[in-house]
């Protein structure tokens, strides 16, 4: 299942000035040159084949807050190596189906690499599912999974189920204990 993305009339953010757009330092004609420096105070990552209300809230509400960010959801895969090393944090947000984005997933592994070599902190937030469903031991996630085998690369396979146990074991947020605005507006979480 692929993610739907938001034709600009749907994007609340279609427009908006921030840092979710081109990361490659002034390029704007796609090519290929390296991103340069810390030009991002958080990735935002949604871990989920379908975006959600969430992500756009949460996203809206770090750029009205004033902190660079950069949105997995806007850019290419192809940027994410080069940029999310960069970000100071790295946000995931886990929904209901998560186990089936292998983008996101793929992205989820760079950011628990990007923790264990230079210390990045990543702050996890759970949607519709919680920490234990996430770190695959309770829940669908663990059949649906399970239905990966074989299907996928077994080392790629061992690394997502490396990182979700990691990042699952995090400290991060239940959304549904939270109104989505009060996590970042009301409680200076950044």
């Amino acid at each position: 299942m692929e993610r739907k993305e938001p034709t600009p009339s749907e994007d609340p953010m279609h427009g908006a000035s921030t840092s979710s757009t081109s990361p490659h330092g002034g390029d704007s004609g796609g090519g290929t040159q390296k991103p340069k420096g810390n030009d991002h105070d958080v990735f935002l990552s949604s871990v989920c084949p379908m975006w959600s209300t969430l992500f756009d809230d949460l996203r809206h509400g770090l750029v009205i807050a004033g902190i660079d960010t950069f949105c997995s959801k806007d850019n290419a895969d192809e940027w994410i190596p080069y940029v999310l090393p960069q970000c100071k944090i790295s946000i995931p947000i886990f929904e209901r189906g998560f186990v089936n984005d292998k983008s996101g997933l793929r992205e989820l592994v760079h950011m628990w690499k990007c923790k264990r070599s230079s210390g990045q902190i990543v702050l996890p937030i759970f949607d519709e599912v919680g920490p234990l469903e996430v770190q695959l031991l309770e829940g669908e996630s663990i059949e649906e999974f399970s239905r990966l085998e074989g299907r996928v690369d077994e080392m790629e396979l061992g690394e997502w189920r490396k990182a979700l146990a990691e990042v699952g074991s995090l400290r991060g947020w239940e959304a549904e204990k939270f109104a989505y605005g009060y996590i970042i507006c009301h409680r200076n979480i950044i």
